[in-house]
């Protein structure tokens, strides 16, 4: 007698990834979800992470205690400074590690994170979902210029890893080989690019972009295949040399230099190497928060919850994470928006405004600046 298993396999599936790999942005923003799931991941990681049991049960925490959504605020959330100690906190065994992921800091300030391979397939969910913002597109009608290297070259550098995320989804070409950004090469590449798929995507930190704009008018090229791409900007607007790129500018050169047809096309994303998801901009340019991921503004002094609208440290509680407590105090200041975007997707909306000053430490794309630019002497 032949067995049907296909029900059973069905009821396995964890809620959490009925939700990541589901139909994202239909579904409804419910914080009554987000409880059941975080109350779940907390569980988890109480029963699995000594280092956070200790840390909830010093702060008096109980997971009975979450029965409203509004309860959220009371998980413990841990500091980013506390992966940058060089004491792993982990929820998984070290054998169920698949990769041990870092921070691009320096002066070693450096955090490490450690996913499991549950962990990283919901991020390469989140990605997924974050590129169902850009386009509804057949993986065939997509080509990907990344302006960085590929993970053999990467390193430690965590935007470049997750970035080669996207060659699970759409074929990519990586700018940076050898350790060496050629922006004439890229440049040709992206309208090669351009001329050969119907949709072309470029992604890369804001100050490469704006190498290759640059590299684009002094070379007086012609850009008319250009009209149509796609520019996705990730890993900071802080430049090696300290300035920060002003996001209208970069906008109005943007538009210019490659001729684009309208600014819906530049899109910004968002992610940092202890969150588990990557959150990606709408055609209003506001970054969709996906309705597993509960943000919480708080207030920098306090750590209580600031009032709907009000600015403060940016914490979340991210449940699509195995290996260790994904409940983080980040370092960005920003604000929550709840009300319609105009782009017609419902949920909240996610807008950060600055980044907590530590001259100490440094940024992916502040990183990538310094060493593939001009400006950063990479060349």
């Amino acid at each position: 007698m032949i067995k049907t298993v296909e029900y059973e396999l069905l009821e396995t599936v964890a809620p959490v990834d009925r939700v990541v790999f589901g139909d994202v942005w239909s579904m409804p923003d419910d914080p009554a979800v987000r409880l059941e799931l975080v109350r779940h991941a907390v569980e988890l990681h109480i029963a699995t992470c000594p280092k956070y049991a200790r840390f909830a049960a010093r702060a008096g925490f109980s997971v009975e205690n979450l029965r409203d959504p509004a309860d959220l605020a009371s998980v413990p959330q841990l500091p980013t400074l506390a992966f940058k100690l060089g004491d792993p906190i982990m929820s998984c065994a070290l054998h169920d590690v698949a990769m041990r992921c870092t921070s691009s800091g320096t002066l070693g300030r450096r955090s490490e994170v450690y996913r499991d391979r549950p962990t990283i397939e919901r991020l390469l969910g989140s990605v997924r979902s974050g590129i169902e913002l850009i386009g509804d597109w057949y993986d065939d009608e997509v080509g990907v210029v990344n302006l960085g290297p590929d993970q053999s070259e990467a390193g430690d550098l965590w935007f470049a890893y997750v970035m080669s995320l996207i060659e699970l989804v759409y074929p990519t070409v990586h700018a940076v080989r050898d350790g060496r950004f050629d922006p004439e090469e890229a440049l040709a590449t992206v309208d090669a690019l351009c001329r050969r798929y119907p949709n072309a995507v470029l992604i890369g930190p804001p100050a490469l972009v704006f190498d290759l704009v640059q590299t684009a008018r002094r070379a007086q090229r012609d850009i008319s295949a250009l009209s149509g791409l796609f520019v996705v900007t990730a890993g900071g607007w802080k430049r090696s040399t300290g300035t920060v790129l002003d996001r209208d500018e970069f906008n109005t050169t943007v538009l210019d230099g490659f001729g684009l047809a309208d600014v819906t096309q530049i899109r910004d994303a968002f992610n940092q190497v202890e969150l588990n998801t990557v959150m990606l901009e709408c055609g209003a340019q506001r970054k969709h928060v996906p309705p597993w991921l509960e943000v919480i503004i708080r207030d920098p002094w306090t750590l209580e919850p600031v009032a709907p609208g009000a600015q403060g440290l940016i914490s979340y509680l991210d449940p699509t994470a195995t290996s260790y407590p994904c409940f983080i105090v980040g370092d960005d200041v920003g604000t929550v928006d709840n009300g319609p975007c105009p782009c017609g997707w419902h949920g909240r909306t996610l807008r950060h405004a600055r980044r907590v000053q530590r001259d100490e430490e440094w940024g992916c794309a502040i990183k990538m600046d310094r060493d593939y630019t001009v400006e950063g002497n990479g060349r």
